[in-house]
């Protein structure tokens, strides 16, 4: 993504961002930059241990359980007529074969 698409997206939701950096020297933005890894770092460690989202987020885990358990069962089972097709297929191709 070249830099004026940034720039763009940035401002949708933060319309005074950009124009508060561009002037910036190195120094400065770098300052920034860890200024918002340590924030980023922080978000993501309040998100897990957020106790709401993990009991939902297990609660959902339980509640798919089942539809992912049919829907690996059904993939095994395609997989299985898959190889039953090719080797059926390869099969008669075989006997078209000899039988010329």
């Amino acid at each position: 993504m070249d830099r004026a698409m940034l720039k763009k997206k940035v401002q949708k939701d933060n319309p005074t961002f950009t124009d508060s950096v561009d002037g910036l020297t190195v120094a400065d933005l770098e300052k920034n930059m860890l200024m918002y890894a340590k924030h980023k770092e922080d978000t993501e460690m309040a998100l897990k241990e957020d106790d709401e989202i993990r009991d939902t987020q297990e609660k959902l885990k339980e509640l798919k359980g089942p539809y992912n358990d049919a829907t690996k069962a059904l993939k095994m089972k395609m997989a299985y007529i898959n190889i039953l097709i090719r080797e059926k297929t390869d099969g008669e191709a075989e006997k078209e074969e000899s039988a010329e």
